[in-house]
């Protein structure tokens, strides 16, 4: 099974940070993200998703690369890159640190879309207000939140329009609207390392290339 990383984006948020670093080799406990993943994918097919003139950066890592030569959006390369991917397929972001087993989201899998989702209820005493529009559909004390890593199978490609295409932009709202978008609850460990609160907690007191 293939595992697709995305790490075509500029990451706006981290230039700051680590200026000129491709966002896929920013170090994150003395080593760069992307060793991370690979580690956590093992037993995979791993492609990665990188911009053109970052790809001589990423060949050390013997990986195959998908190269977009002009910005495509995450589900843009997904469709772009659709022939590559193959029925079933697993697709994460580059700055997602978890300790998800790939094997159980790949277990959990059916239908068109599954996405990973995390529990960030902070005062779990608290009912949260499900509503459509001004309407009160419900109460929860879940907050689910968008992992940032998902398992797809090739149906979804039918859901993806031309050209520039966003995940959350394009293709969850249509996925939403035809029922074709799953949860997969994951209750480990899970990091946005693309955040600057992310860089603001870890930084201080220690250099930022030995992260906790």
């Amino acid at each position: 099974m293939k595992v697709l990383i995305l790490a075509a984006g500029e990451g706006m948020r981290m230039k700051k940070y680590f200026p000129g670093v491709p966002k896929g080799l920013i170090p994150v406990k003395g080593k760069p993200i992307i060793e991370h993943l690979m580690k956590q994918y093992k037993g995979f097919d791993i492609l990665l998703n990188v911009r053109a003139q970052d790809a001589d950066h990423f060949s050390y890592l013997k990986l195959p690369l998908l190269v977009e030569e002009t910005p495509l959006g995450n589900a843009g390369a997904v469709k772009y890159f659709a022939d590559d991917l193959g029925d079933k397929f697993i697709v994460t972001h580059i700055d997602i640190l978890s300790d998800l087993d790939p094997k159980d989201l790949a277990k959990a899998h059916h239908g068109c879309a599954t996405m990973v989702v995390k529990d960030f209820a902070e005062a779990k005493s608290f009912g949260v207000v499900t509503h459509d529009g001004n309407v009160v559909t419900g109460f929860t004390r879940k907050r689910l939140i968008n992992c940032g890593m998902y398992c797809f199978s090739k149906e979804v490609m039918q859901y993806i329009g031309a050209g520039f295409q966003d995940f959350d932009k394009d293709l969850f709202g249509s996925l939403i609207r035809h029922k074709k978008l799953y949860l997969f609850e994951h209750e480990g460990q899970w990091e946005d390392i693309g955040t600057e609160a992310y860089w603001k907690r870890n930084s201080e007191g220690r250099g930022l290339d030995k992260q906790v």
